[in-house]
């Protein structure tokens, strides 16, 4: 571009070292060395300020014991300053009153602090949107994951452990997530029989406590293991050669040998009765350690009978003629009354306690037999009877009833007024009297077939009685 006139000013040896051309462009200097001082303050008004050059830089050369630096304004309001600050020889850089960030000669940065001790130190929170990485190992890093309440930390892409927080309890703190070859180890101190204190082998899915560093078994302890109730020494009881047996709690695991056992004349199962326990909650587990050669069960309810009676013929009933039966109590009689000018198996029912039956054709003892079993099925049925017939009626002249509720006050006598007719009253009638565990038939130990197996119950105070935590319960 041409050049309009100027003027300037040449040294000794015809240079210039100042010209003001035409086109408003001020040259100072000739070479690189040249110095322009100016003493006093210069105001750009450009919106630039250009330095052109090699390795070309901004020097400010302050006075001992100053603050050299930059500033930086907003329409004549001072909002940052950077500067070097001559107590500490630190890059300090503030707003208009606030030391926010400082570098110090040896590459320490400090945010919040002017005095870092680390390459960075920071006093005061950090906010990270997701990855914190180790610098040259991308596969290690700490992970926020996109699910705000959950944190993993990987170590060469392996999931070492995860924090977890779910949407409801409960929450997790996973170790080895990944399912990878990870163990976890808890070190001790070596007061005791030494290290490792804890360690889960991940490749064997075993724990050792104490010193194992290597379990054999899936838990391998160096020393005592102690327990209120579920962890302590067995207990051997051998149930002996009899048909029953009692049982004391005295530790919380008892293992039975109930290979010699017998069973009483009319009982199904050896009977084992067990004590009371001695403290709420204290548990209780039962098992058989040998084969049983017979079924062995822990006792439930006991008593609890109905009583029952029978009613015989040996020919037949005459007209008119009847059988009592009082209910359990006996504030109530329940009458069958015979009819001959019915056919045998017609039946009315008059009131509440009363069946008529027809006899008429009935011949035979078995004839009697069928129509007194039917005679009570219809009392039952139709006017709701407080009795059951024991058995179906096969034949024969012999019926069978029992009360509708167990005790002794069951225990009736059946009245006749009948030929050819035997009645034996009710009898047989016992309280319930429950047993020490909750359950009225009482939980299997070992079956018929000598399959054997175990139970766990604890004791409640309340009810004053073991409840079954695992076992095979009876019904019947």
């Amino acid at each position: 571009m041409a050049r309009t006139g100027g003027y300037g000013a040449k040294d000794a040896s015809g240079n210039f070292y100042f010209k003001a051309m035409g086109d408003g462009e001020i040259v100072l200097g000739n070479t690189s060395d040249d110095i322009i001082q100016i003493t006093g303050s210069v105001e750009q008004q450009g919106t630039s300020l250009k330095i052109s050059g090699d390795d070309t830089r901004i020097k400010i050369n302050a006075d001992t014991n100053s603050h050299p630096g930059l500033e930086f304004y907003e329409n004549g309001t001072r909002k940052w300053i950077t500067y070097s600050n001559y107590t500490n020889d630190n890059l300090t850089f503030k707003t208009n009153s606030t030391d926010i960030m400082s570098i110090t000669q040896d590459g320490k940065v400090g945010i919040g602090t002017d005095a870092p001790d680390y390459t960075l130190d920071v006093a005061g929170n950090i906010g990270v949107d997701q990855y914190i990485y180790h610098n040259g190992d991308a596969d290690t890093y700490i992970n926020f994951t996109d699910d705000e309440d959950k944190v993993i930390f990987k170590v060469g892409n392996k999931t070492m452990f995860t924090l977890h927080e779910k949407g409801s309890a409960p929450h997790e703190v996973t170790i080895n997530d990944g399912g990878n070859n990870v163990d976890f180890v808890v070190k001790g101190n070596g007061s005791n029989e030494g290290n490792p204190l804890f360690k889960c082998d991940a490749s064997t899915g075993r724990v050792g406590i104490n010193g194992v560093g290597s379990p054999s078994v899936e838990l391998e302890v160096d020393g005592t293991i102690k327990g209120d109730y579920y962890v302590t020494a067995p207990t051997a009881t051998d149930l002996g050669s009899g048909t029953s047996a009692s049982l004391t709690p005295s530790t919380s695991l008892h293992f039975l040998d109930a290979d010699s056992v017998t069973l009483a004349t009319g009982k199904d199962y050896f009977e084992i009765t067990l004590a009371d326990g001695t403290t709420d909650g204290q548990h209780l587990q039962l098992a058989i350690t040998t084969a049983a050669n017979n079924p062995v069960k822990i006792m439930g309810d006991t008593g609890g009978d109905k009583a029952q009676g029978t009613v015989s013929f040996s020919g037949a009933a005459l007209n008119g003629q009847t059988v009592s039966f009082p209910n359990v109590g006996g504030s109530t009689t329940y009458v069958v009354t015979w009819d001959e000018t019915q056919a045998a198996g017609n039946f009315s029912v008059p009131d509440g306690t009363s069946v008529t039956a027809g006899i008429g054709g009935a011949g035979t003892a078995n004839d009697m037999g069928f129509v007194m079993y039917s005679a009570i099925e219809t009392g039952i049925s139709a006017a709701s009877w407080p009795f059951t017939l024991v058995g179906t009626y096969g034949g024969g002249a012999t019926v069978t009833l029992a009360q509708a509720s167990a005790g002794t006050s069951g225990n009736q006598t059946i009245t006749e007024n009948s030929d050819n007719t035997t009645v034996t009253g009710f009898s047989g009638g016992t309280e319930l009297v429950e047993g020490s565990i909750n359950s009225t038939y009482g939980v299997e130990l070992s079956n018929a077939d000598a399959a054997t197996q175990g139970a766990h119950f604890v004791w409640d105070d309340t009810s004053e009685q073991w409840q079954i935590i695992a076992g095979t319960q009876l019904t019947s």
